[in-house]
């Protein structure tokens, strides 16, 4: 009888009064939903405690492939993993410094940190980490803006302790050379070592605590990319360590489709570049500058930059930045001072007015243009000082986004970007940067490489800074995702894969490559990993 009373029937409790209860069949579900929840959360917590035992076991196998091949780790007691000085894992002290590296807004688990300090290090870890279970990813400079160089689980080999610079040769007429770079180099380190070795410069990016690996395998842009081309068409030869552990040698006769490949098909997607041949070159006269004018005339600067640097000679390369208070030129010419003068008087940028800073000057020395751009001095080089190992002080947790296009904007595009540089949000930093291309890419085609925008007239560079564990729906996420969005119609040159945002979801590989590209990408995968040991979130996946 009592079974039956299943829809909240009126019934006598034990004083014979009426009473009305909740159904009992509803009482009897609550309690097996909580029953089931307390059962959910156990199996929750087994599944943690087995997960992190099955870490520690793949550690512990890394840990003793390493000491077999080595002798340099021991093992620890009560299931812990004790490693070198080399070796991070979740107990050390400075895990959490390394476990993403300086971009650090995705909070990234990797089970373990091993910095390579040579390339045997690199074999090695490879063949350990894949013998263990653990997948390996390899980190240069760390600046993945999605932290793609750490991923939950995975073993990154680090080369960051890598950075030996040597000239391999010289051409006293030409004023080149050819030297050799590790893989784990920094922009700021290569510039310095260059120049010491021989007043050198290597045509790569501005940022000096870029790593070499990443740069050179999306692409490398800078600021005399318009004369000389990337840092990856500048690239003569690769050593690669492979998924089992083989080092190949990456250039146009050996392994080219594999030289190809690695030239802007991004970073670990076919192996760890250990060691990479550049061309390195002694610049002319370099003139530097910088325009910054006042708000009322942004429209004008970007409309006149927009019509006239694109097509302008490709000694010539510029960065301009809109935001609410103003329009902020500041570029780079490979010639005189009298040179560049001529130039800016023939852009118009000059006839507009509302000029509220004005340099221009030639007295630069090779090695100070390159901290020119980044601190808009000649005389501080102190940005060009970057340690090789950047820990919790350097981290920043920025989101950054763009795109290119195959055209000039229109003015209602510029109104467009002028509206949402007014709505920069109060934020530890932001901006819009334009950058204008042509120069020698337009002589170029977009499978000459991977890299597939030689055809572009320009790209936005946008980027926020955002407090750590800020929720991605803030104000500050918001903004840059809504101005992204909103400049979408005019992105029809795709995105760089260096400026990597998960954002673009299973559409990547033709953002970043074009669709014949990625679809070549995607078979030499085939050929140098088949069995996908480098992945990512965007890494290329296998045909």
């Amino acid at each position: 009888m009592l079974a039956s009373l299943d829809r909240g029937q009126t019934i006598l409790n034990g004083a014979g009064q009426v009473s009305t209860s909740l159904p009992i069949k509803m009482v009897f579900l609550s309690r097996v939903v909580t029953l089931l929840a307390a059962v959910a959360a156990t199996n929750a917590l087994a599944q943690t405690t087995q997960s992190q035992t099955d870490t520690t076991s793949l550690l512990k196998a890394f840990e003793n492939c390493m000491d077999g091949s080595a002798g340099n780790t021991t093992s620890g007691g009560n299931g812990t993993v004790t490693v070198d000085s080399n070796f991070f894992v979740e107990e050390s002290p400075l895990y959490e410094d390394y476990a993403t590296g300086p971009k650090a807004r995705i909070a990234r688990k990797p089970a373990g940190v091993y910095f390579a300090t040579c390339e045997e290090d690199v074999i090695r870890a490879v063949k350990c980490a894949v013998d263990s279970g653990l997948a390996p990813v390899p980190r240069s400079g760390g600046h993945s803006y999605e932290v793609l160089s750490s991923m939950d689980g995975s073993l990154v080999i680090d080369i960051a302790d890598m950075v030996d610079v040597n000239l391999v040769s010289e051409d006293n007429v030409e004023g080149s050379a050819i030297a050799t770079v590790q893989g784990g180099a920094r922009l700021a380190w290569i510039y310095t070592e260059l120049d010491r070795l021989g007043g050198y410069n290597f045509n790569a990016g501005t940022c000096p605590s870029v790593g070499i690996g990443g740069h050179i395998s999306g692409g490398g842009y800078g600021m005399v990319a318009r004369h000389y081309g990337l840092a990856a068409d500048q690239t003569t030869e690769m050593r690669v360590v492979l998924y089992n552990g083989t080092v190949v040698t990456a250039s146009p006769t050996e392994n080219p489709d594999l030289y190809w490949a690695q030239r802007g098909g991004g970073a670990g997607s076919f192996g760890i570049v250990t060691l990479f041949t550049i061309k390195a070159y002694t610049m002319p006269v370099v003139s530097v500058f910088k325009l910054g004018f006042n708000a009322s005339v942004r429209a004008q600067v970007l409309r006149t930059w927009m019509d006239y640097f694109p097509t302008a000679d490709s000694k010539v390369t510029t960065q301009l930045v809109v935001d609410k208070s103003e329009a902020r030129l500041t570029g780079q010419y490979l010639g005189s001072k009298d040179e560049l003068d001529s130039l800016l008087t023939a852009s118009g940028l000059l006839s507009i007015g509302s000029i509220k800073t004005d340099e221009r000057r030639d007295n630069c020395s090779q090695l100070a243009t390159k901290a020119y751009v980044w601190k808009g001095t000649c005389d501080d080089l102190s940005s060009l000082n970057v340690s090789h190992h950047l820990t919790t002080k350097d981290k920043d947790y920025s989101k950054i986004k763009g795109g290119y296009s195959n055209s000039v904007m229109d003015d209602a595009g510029v109104q467009l970007t002028l509206d949402w540089a007014d709505r920069l949000p109060n934020t530890t930093w932001a901006y819009i940067q334009f950058e204008a291309y042509g120069g020698v890419f337009s002589t170029q085609k977009n499978d000459m490489t991977p890299w597939a925008h030689r055809d572009a007239v320009w790209s936005v560079q946008i980027g926020v800074g955002a407090n750590k564990d800020e929720p991605e729906t803030s104000s500050s996420y918001e903004w840059i995702r809504g101005i992204a969005s909103a400049l979408e119609p005019y992105f029809d040159g795709g995105n760089y894969q260096n400026y990597c945002d998960l954002d673009l979801g299973e559409d990547y590989g033709k953002r970043y490559w074009g669709a014949a590209n990625f679809a070549r990408l995607r078979e030499i995968k085939a050929q140098y990993d088949p069995l996908n040991i480098f992945h990512s979130a965007q890494s290329i996946p296998l045909p």
